[in-house]
């Protein structure tokens, strides 16, 4: 199969990323904007308003972000998380061969040898 590279910063035609602000002033939730064409009939021509839908797509579509896939996209619910005061972090449990899917680490050795 053959890869392709992606442009994760194209944008898509006839419509453009606008914010909205949020309850909370530091909230931007992003929109795209997507421009209609007129409808034309036998009457004339009607011009079409533009239509909002949420945009799912993060950081990487803005133009301004430098993206790090290693790094990741920035964490910006940590500060509303941490003001409420009502969540306690602990270190979790061990991680164990079921987790990864194979019953144990050799099993993985086994599958990935017959590969």
């Amino acid at each position: 199969m053959k890869q392709e590279k992606i442009e994760l910063k194209k944008q898509f035609p006839s419509s453009q990323r606008i914010w909205v602000s949020g309850e909370d002033s530091d909230i931007q939730v992003p929109f795209r904007e997507i421009q209609l064409s007129p409808t034309v009939t036998e009457e004339g021509t009607t011009v079409n308003k533009p239509v909002l839908v949420y945009d799912t797509a993060g950081p990487y579509h803005d133009t301004s972000y430098t993206v790090d896939v290693q790094k990741g996209i920035p964490k910006l619910r940590t500060p509303w998380i941490e003001d409420r005061n009502d969540t306690l972090e602990y270190e979790g449990r061990k991680i164990v061969s079921l987790d990864n899917g194979f019953k144990s680490n050799n099993h993985k050795k086994i599958c990935r040898d017959t590969i």
